[in-house]
């Protein structure tokens, strides 16, 4: 099987627990379904699991990058977060990671993936808005305090997109940068025949 099952909180397996799933740290959890290596096949189980819920990239992907890890929770019934990450270079900032976590409110896998101790954002954010475009419509993203699972080597910012909290997990620090420019992101699920051509490859970012 190209996708692997692990807990959304932490980096602990999972055990098959009636009709569910338990974490031996945080107890009953809804699934993570996260790719053992990057690859077609392994993203088509991704978007068969996130069916309905957005997958979201930078995009169109800037060229010579290419995406390294995705992931999915189930809640047994619908998915309820997703995550995708691509990786590259620019002049200024060299080897660049961006990862884009969305999920409904309470799920916590971007608390997991920023390295943020609170489940969700929303009491922590600072005041510098950032606007970032997300399919075809601008929406507004804030710096989250206190988030960096590499103390500092990260910049984490998050915001609320069609009623759900959209992170976004940059390395290194500096690459926030790069949400100044031209940079925008899109649900890639609805891509067609171009995710055809998406490069995957590259070590998985640590989270």
């Amino acid at each position: 099987m190209s996708l692997q099952v692990g807990c959304p909180h932490c980096a602990a397996s999972l055990e098959k627990y009636g009709d569910g799933w338990r974490c031996a740290v945080h107890g009953s959890v809804s699934a993570l379904w996260r790719a053992v290596h990057s690859g077609y096949d392994a993203f088509s189980q991704h978007l068969m699991w996130a069916a309905g819920f957005p997958t979201t990239l930078p995009w169109p992907l800037p060229t010579g990058w290419w995406v390294t890890d995705f992931a999915t929770v189930h809640d047994g019934e619908r998915a309820t977060a997703t995550m995708a990450s691509v990786a590259g270079s620019t002049h200024q900032d060299g080897p660049v990671e961006v990862l884009v976590v969305c999920e409904e409110a309470g799920v916590g896998l971007g608390a997991r993936v920023s390295g943020f101790v609170h489940t969700d954002p929303g009491a922590h954010l600072g005041e510098e808005r950032l606007r970032l475009r997300v399919d075809t419509r601008l929406h507004s993203f804030w710096p989250v305090t206190g988030a960096s699972i590499h103390q500092g080597a990260s910049s984490v910012v998050a915001g609320e997109v069609d009623g759900r909290w959209m992170w976004l997990v940059l390395r290194p620090a500096s690459a926030l940068l790069l949400l100044g420019g031209q940079f925008a992101l899109a649900d890639v699920s609805d891509q067609g025949p171009s995710l055809l051509e998406l490069p995957f490859g590259g070590p998985a970012p640590v989270w």
